[in-house]
C-alpha cells in the first residue's frame, strides 16, 4: 500500500481596482509518506496529474497560487483543481482532498472566509484494444483485450465523490469554523463480449467482478501494452463572499492537502 500526501497553499490577494493582477509561483517543502510494499508489476501503468488554471502540473511539490479578481467569474474560480488519471490497474484509486477556509493575516485580525469546492465535470474514455505495429512489416493491427478463453473486455472508469461518511456529494464547504473533505474515487469498470469475424458477437455485458491477475493489471492487457484508461475530474472553488467585499491589499490563505492512495 502506498500513500502520497501533497500540501498546497492558495493565496488570495485583494488589490485596488487600478492595480494590475499579480501571480507568482513559489515552492515549499511538501510532505510525502511511503509504506513498504512489494515492487509493482512492470506491466502496471499508473500516472496521476494534478493541475489547475495556473499550473499544468502541481504534483510532487507544494504550490502557492496567487489569485486576484481576474481569476474569478461571479466569485468562482472555474478550474481550481483538475485530477487526471491514466491507469491499467484493476483496483481503484482514491484521492482525498482536505481544505481550510481562507484566513487573512494576523495584522488584519485573522478574518476567515468560507470556501466551497464543487465537482464541475468528470469524463472517461473507453478502451477495448491496443494498436500494435508489426516490427517486420510495419503494418498495424488491433490487439483486443482477450483472456485465455477468448472473452474480450472493454474498460472505462467510474468516478464518484463522497464525504467522510460515505455519502454521495457534489461539493463541500470549509466554513469559518472548520475545514472540509472531499473523497474522490476512480474505479475501473468492465464489459465483456466475444469477437465474431470482424465485429462483435452480441451486446456488451457488464462484468460484476473483474478477474484478479497476479500482475495487478486489467485482464487482456499484456506486457508491452501502452493502453490505459484516461479519466478526469474538474473542481471549481467559490469564496463565501463577494471578492469586492474582502479587505483591500490583504492576503488570504487557504491550505489544501491532497492524499492519493491505491487499494
Amino acid at each position: 500500500m502506498k500513500k502520497i500526501i501533497l500540501s498546497a497553499i492558495l493565496i488570495l490577494l485583494v488589490f485596488p481596482l487600478f492595480s494590475d493582477p499579480v501571480w507568482t509561483n513559489t515552492s515549499a517543502s511538501g510532505v510525502m509518506e511511503a509504506y513498504k510494499e512489494l515492487p509493482p508489476s512492470a506491466m502496471m501503468k499508473f500516472d496521476i496529474n494534478l493541475s489547475n488554471s495556473k499550473q499544468s502540473s502541481i504534483f510532487g511539490s507544494s504550490l502557492s497560487d496567487r489569485l486576484s479578481d481576474s481569476d474569478f467569474s461571479s466569485d468562482k474560480w472555474a478550474n481550481a483543481l483538475t485530477v487526471t488519471v491514466d491507469s491499467n490497474r484493476r483496483n481503484p484509486i482514491s484521492v482525498s482532498i482536505w481544505f481550510s477556509p481562507f484566513i487573512s493575516t494576523a495584522e488584519t485580525g485573522n478574518k476567515k472566509v468560507s470556501a466551497t469546492w464543487t465537482k464541475e465535470t468528470t469524463s472517461t474514455n473507453t478502451i477495448d484494444h491496443d494498436t500494435v505495429t508489426d516490427e517486420e512489416t510495419g503494418e498495424t493491427y488491433d490487439r483486443y483485450f482477450m483472456d485465455d478463453t477468448g472473452l474480450c473486455y472493454r474498460y472505462s472508469m467510474d468516478i464518484t465523490l463522497k464525504n467522510n461518511s460515505g455519502g454521495n456529494i457534489t461539493s463541500a464547504t470549509a466554513s469559518t469554523t472548520s475545514g472540509a473533505s472531499l473523497n474522490l474515487k476512480f474505479t475501473p469498470k468492465a464489459e465483456s463480449n466475444r469477437r465474431s469475424g470482424n465485429g462483435w458477437a452480441g451486446n456488451w455485458k457488464t462484468v460484476q467482478n473483474i478477474p484478479t491477475l497476479e500482475s495487478g493489471v486489467l485482464p487482456g492487457i499484456v506486457e508491452d501494452s501502452e493502453a490505459a484508461i484516461h479519466a478526469t475530474a474538474v473542481f471549481s472553488m467559490t469564496i463565501g463572499t463577494s471578492y469586492s467585499d474582502l479587505l483591500p491589499n490583504t492576503r488570504y490563505t487557504s491550505t489544501v492537502r491532497i492524499t492519493i492512495q491505491g487499494d
